[in-house]
C-alpha cells in the first residue's frame, strides 16, 4: 500500500509546538524537506530539497557553507537515508559546490533537477523541470506534485511569522 500522502516542511517556529505524536503519525508518510529544515531533528526525512543556499553570500565563503551544510546533515541521524534533490542548472552555485566539494555524507544519494523558468504553474514532470515562482517552497511542492502524491501538505510554513524554528 503506497501513501498518497506527502508532507511538505518549512522552518517555521510553528513546528515547536507539534507534538511528538504528531510528528510520529507525519513520520507514516514520505516527507520532504527543504532550505534550513536541516535543523530539525523531529522526523526522517525521506527527500530534502537543495536551492539556493547562501544566496547573496560571497563565492569565496563557499566551501565554508558546504562544509557546514555537510556537517548538519551527516551528525543528524534524521538524514541518514534521504535523497537530496539537488538544483542543477547555471545558477546553482551551493548545489554545484555541495558536490564538488563532497559535502554530502558519501553514501548520500543525488537526484538532480532543472529549474522550468518558462511557466509559473506546476510542471507535470520532472522532465519538464520544477517551477521555482515564488520561492522554493514551489519547487517542493512540485517536486511532491511530479513524484505523484495526491496530497500535499505543508507544514511550518508560516507566512504570518517570519522567525525560524531553532531561534
Amino acid at each position: 500500500d503506497v501513501s498518497t500522502r506527502a508532507f511538505v516542511y518549512g522552518s517555521g517556529y510553528s513546528l515547536n509546538e507539534l507534538t511528538p505524536d504528531e510528528w510520529r503519525r507525519m513520520s507514516d508518510d514520505t516527507t520532504i524537506g527543504f532550505n534550513t529544515f536541516i535543523y530539525q531533528d523531529w522526523v526522517r526525512v525521506d527527500f530534502h530539497l537543495v536551492r539556493g543556499w547562501g544566496v547573496g553570500a560571497d563565492p569565496g565563503t563557499l566551501r565554508k557553507l558546504v562544509n557546514g551544510f555537510g556537517s548538519q546533515i551527516a551528525s543528524n541521524p534524521r538524514y541518514s537515508d534521504t535523497v537530496f534533490v539537488c538544483q542543477d542548472d547555471h545558477t546553482a552555485l551551493f548545489a554545484h559546490g555541495l558536490l564538488g566539494y563532497r559535502g554530502l555524507p558519501r553514501r548520500a544519494r543525488i537526484f538532480p533537477y532543472y529549474t522550468n523558468r518558462i511557466s509559473q504553474l506546476p510542471s507535470g514532470t520532472m522532465s519538464d523541470g520544477l517551477v521555482h515562482a515564488m520561492g522554493t517552497l514551489c519547487d517542493a511542492v512540485n517536486f511532491a506534485s511530479c513524484m505523484g502524491f495526491t496530497e500535499i501538505v505543508l507544514v511550518g510554513v508560516d507566512l504570518y511569522d517570519s522567525r525560524y524554528f531553532w531561534i
